[in-house]
């Protein structure tokens, strides 16, 4: 039963758009539906990335924590888009902290299990990393100009 409800959410996501009928199986085969509270953290900056997330609903807030500046949010993630991609790139380790902003229902897919698949089947993996460089853009640029804003704040 969540094994369907998992292919069902795969298969509506647009991202998933260009993944035949056996590699949103396998993603479903590897993947749980978990949830988190208001306030939980689903990683921690520099554990290992074992998983990554695709947020069904609710919103998580990336961070990372400065003993000058104490906790600093980098970006919150909402429905739809994907949490984690350091599992992608040696060390695979966290850079952020994921603390969930509200009661966050995601898709939990094993990160180890899917790299393997990606190096068994190249196609699988071009697709997995094509769908992934976006985000690792886009969470550096958000990440990059969070930072920025916050020298801004403490120079002027």
């Amino acid at each position: 039963m969540q094994n369907e409800r998992i292919k069902n959410i795969i298969r509506e996501n647009l991202l998933f758009k260009n993944f035949n009928h056996d590699e949103i199986d396998f993603l479903a085969k590897h993947s749980t539906i978990n949830s988190f509270n208001q306030g939980e953290f689903i990683f921690s900056a520099r554990l290992e990335a074992k998983n990554f997330y695709l947020l069904i609903d609710g919103t998580v807030s990336l961070q990372v924590f400065s003993h000058e500046h104490g906790i600093i949010e980098l970006d919150n993630l909402q429905d739809g888009e994907f949490l984690g991609w350091s599992w992608l790139i040696s060390p695979h380790n966290y850079h952020f902290d994921a603390v969930a902003f509200e009661k966050t229902n995601t898709i939990c897919f094993d990160a180890k299990e899917i790299k393997k698949e990606m190096d068994n089947n190249h196609e699988f993996g071009y697709k997995m990393y094509k769908l992934f460089t976006p985000v690792i853009i886009e969470r550096l640029q958000a990440s990059r100009s969070n930072i920025l804003d916050l020298y801004e704040k403490n120079f002027l």
